[in-house]
Formats: structure tokens, C-alpha cells, sequence
């Protein structure tokens, strides 16, 4: 099976065309927590929609993906710390964020 996410033209058409709706579940959380969340990590994070709208709530934030070439794209437009990693094999220690999106 061929992932096109690991070519750039798929990843930058990903990007532009992906609706924008990631603020609103975000605006939630905030409220749910009632504050700022210390740590987040935003798993599977793609060319970052959801990272940016995390980094909105977030005191400091880790993105991870499988493809660098959606990473490319979300490195761009963001802040942060961006890792290549699977969602199956996260280079993490348990316990080292507030929330995992």
C-alpha cells in the first residue's frame, strides 16, 4: 500500500484543503481544565491544524508524526518541537504530558 503522506505535494494539498475546525474541541478542553494545559502532546499531528489550535491552550507542546513531509509543512507555519515518530512507537516516557490529543 502506497502513503501518499510521505510525498510532499500530498502533504502540502493535505494542508490546504483540510477544514479548519480544530479551535472549537480546543476551546472545550479549555474550559473543561479551566486553565492552561502544562504539557500536551498532539499524536499523528499532520501539517499541525491541531497543534496550532493545542498550542492556543497549551504552556508548551510536542507534535509527532509519521511523515516528515507533513512535518515539514506543520515546521513552517509553527512553533514547537516536532518529532518523527509512529503513534504505535512514541519516544516518550509515561506520564510526561497533561494531555495527548
Amino acid at each position: 500500500m502506497r502513503n501518499l503522506f510521505t510525498e510532499p505535494t500530498e502533504a502540502e494539498r493535505y494542508d490546504s484543503y483540510r477544514p479548519v475546525y480544530h479551535h472549537l474541541p480546543a476551546a472545550h478542553l479549555l474550559e473543561f481544565y479551566g486553565r492552561r494545559i502544562p504539557k500536551t502532546l498532539d499524536v499523528a499531528c499532520g501539517t499541525g491544524h491541531s497543534t496550532r489550535a493545542l498550542a492556543a491552550i497549551s504552556e508548551a507542546i510536542t507534535a509527532c508524526d509519521a511523515s516528515e513531509e507533513m512535518l515539514s509543512q506543520a515546521r513552517r507555519k509553527l512553533p514547537g518541537e516536532f518529532i518523527l515518530a509512529k503513534a504505535e512507537q512514541l519516544p516518550f516516557a509515561e506520564a510526561q504530558f497533561d494531555y495527548v490529543n
